[in-house]
């Protein structure tokens, strides 16, 4: 699946899904550089891979 179809999926299947791009990150320490939409330091991960 590319990215537009997995968009496609959850739409169709009515999952409510935010998308918030940044550059390639490898550890929580990286993604503190990030400026994201809703941060999130307590050690949860929000992890999409292709």
């Amino acid at each position: 699946m590319n990215k537009e179809e997995v968009y496609d999926f959850l739409k169709k299947n009515n999952i409510k899904f935010e998308v918030d791009e940044h550059i390639l990150v490898f550890n929580m320490n990286d993604l503190k550089r990030v400026s994201l939409k809703y941060q999130n330091y307590d050690g949860t991960k929000y992890i999409f891979e292709r």
